[in-house]
């Protein structure tokens, strides 16, 4: 079988990750072209890379040169309508999350894949890291017990990619691109969807000089409360507004009626009520997947191309993690729960919930 043909679409930090998983995989895959809006920035991809042509234009880096395979790493507002472009001209999809910042586009990506009978992957690679790994085993093997409380937290200063942070155009801010990482993670670890949300954010950084060029900002500082059909909860707090000396931090721990676990970098340890601690390992096949997160990704998506397997995280999947984000913008603006279902009705974007109204409510 020949090598796949693949297109870069973005050039900037997650488009050189998928670049240097992709050259690990050139048994299978051939880096063939590379777009970028930044010519410098493509040039250097190529550079770097070895990619045969740089492009513009996306629909010009899709359409040349027989591209078999399309990534998607651009700001998550173009996702969609890349995704969809490439995938009516049959090419294998993968994207980068988060999806969009609409749920309907995002709804229509998924259809358009399946209808033109085409691979779509989601690239949530936190499926990858090693402390995530070893977590799944936790619950595997039902150390804490059920249900369970399980706690994240993230916290940054400002991006300085400040796209980041646009509701509008950008990546729709911390609650849209980094809480969906763990509610798909208290999915994979739960085998339960999400069925409610309770919400409140802020914009603390809204006066900030970085972002005074961004006139709709993101929340960048919320708290979520997850309900899960099968009765655990997930806790999520996540913030883009520490100051720029502050240094990122992230926590993640989890509470059963059988015991408590904490990750602390890659160690993961449950703390039982017999007072026998556990310290969870991997075995060398696990470590290898946790060695580049974004090969593994590419992987099995190329698995499933071929027949031999299947995506880590498919649209479907994903949409249920984008679900909670926009539940979490509704219900932070007007101060209630929110179901799912809500969600998967009105089909939103993260700036109309922003700016929801409902008669009665004051918030």
């Amino acid at each position: 079988m020949n090598p796949f043909r693949v297109a870069v679409l973005g050039a900037g930090d997650r488009g050189k990750a998928y670049s240097k998983a992709l050259k690990q995989l050139e048994n299978d895959c051939v880096l063939v072209n590379v777009c970028d809006i930044l010519d410098d920035r493509a040039q250097k991809a190529k550079e770097d890379f070895g990619f045969e042509e740089t492009f513009y234009d996306y629909r010009d880096a899709v359409d040349t040169n027989d591209i078999d395979i399309v990534i998607v790493c651009t700001p998550a507002y173009f996702h969609s309508e890349m995704a969809m472009y490439a995938l009516n001209r049959k090419k294998h999809v993968l994207c980068e999350k988060p999806m969009d910042l609409s749920f309907e586009k995002a709804s229509e990506m998924v259809a358009c894949a399946k209808r033109n009978g085409r691979v779509l992957a989601i690239g949530h690679q936190y499926h990858n890291f090693m402390n995530f790994c070893k977590l799944k085993k936790v619950f595997e093997q039902g150390a804490v017990g059920r249900p369970v409380l399980m706690r994240c937290e993230d916290t940054r200063p400002v991006r300085p990619k400040i796209a980041m942070h646009d509701a509008e155009f950008g990546n729709g801010g911390p609650l849209n691109d980094m809480s969906c990482h763990f509610t798909d993670l208290m999915r994979w670890y739960f085998d339960a969807d999400p069925v409610s949300v309770c919400a409140k954010g802020l914009v603390l950084a809204e006066n900030s000089p970085t972002l005074a060029s961004i006139p709709n900002k993101a929340v960048d500082t919320v708290n979520i409360l997850v309900t899960f059909a099968s009765g655990d909860v997930g806790v999520i707090t996540v913030s883009w507004a520490y100051p720029k000396n502050k240094h990122w931090r992230q926590q993640v721990s989890a509470y059963g009626p059988a015991g408590t676990v904490e990750v602390a970098g890659d160690a993961v340890t449950a703390y039982l009520e017999d007072d026998n601690n556990v310290t969870y390992e991997l075995d060398s096949r696990e470590r290898d997947e946790t060695e580049n997160p974004e090969k593994t990704v590419l992987r099995h998506f190329l698995d499933e191309i071929n027949g031999v397997g299947k995506v880590q995280v498919t649209g479907e999947d994903a949409l249920k993690a984008f679900a909670v984000s926009l539940a979490a913008v509704k219900s932070s603006r007007l101060g209630r729960p929110v179901s799912l279902q809500e969600i998967y009705n009105e089909k939103p974007s993260i700036y109309s919930a922003m700016h929801e109204k409902e008669e009665g409510r004051t918030w």
